[in-house]
């Protein structure tokens, strides 16, 4: 049986650690141009917030936790905190694009996983056809 790149990237995304997770997330956005979506370490809130004024650091991080792990912008351009960034994930978009794509967001893992399935794949193929002759 042929087996479905699409599942299990996304159980593979399902089962990684936050950073690795955040890691392909963001490199996902930058291939699709989702650069509004990136999500950001807290250590980056500095640089993120280098240049404002007191007034606008007080209002773009209003929501933010400092004992959070991770931040992002919200669709109003005000930072948000968690420690849950999956939160802020489309999974299942992004196992799609990388299934869809044969594209592994610079994730070795996912390379290896999708050039084990593709093999297996290919000799399935091979198989079945030689059972037809």
């Amino acid at each position: 049986m042929m087996r479905n790149a699409r599942e299990e990237v996304l159980e593979m995304l399902r089962d990684m650690n936050d950073s690795d997770l955040v890691a392909v997330h963001n490199e996902y956005c930058d291939k699709v141009s989702y650069y509004d979506d990136r999500i950001y370490d807290m250590y980056e809130i500095n640089d993120l917030l280098y240049g404002r004024s007191p007034l606008e650091i007080i209002t773009d991080a209003r929501d933010v936790d400092a004992n959070d792990s991770y931040i992002h912008y919200d669709g109003y351009g005000n930072l948000e905190s968690t420690d849950y960034p999956q939160d802020w994930m489309d999974l299942d978009e992004i196992a799609d694009y990388i299934a869809e794509n044969d594209e592994a967001l610079l994730n070795d893992d996912i390379r290896d996983l999708l050039d084990e399935i593709e093999a297996e794949n290919e000799e399935e193929e091979e198989e079945e056809e030689e059972d037809e002759e």
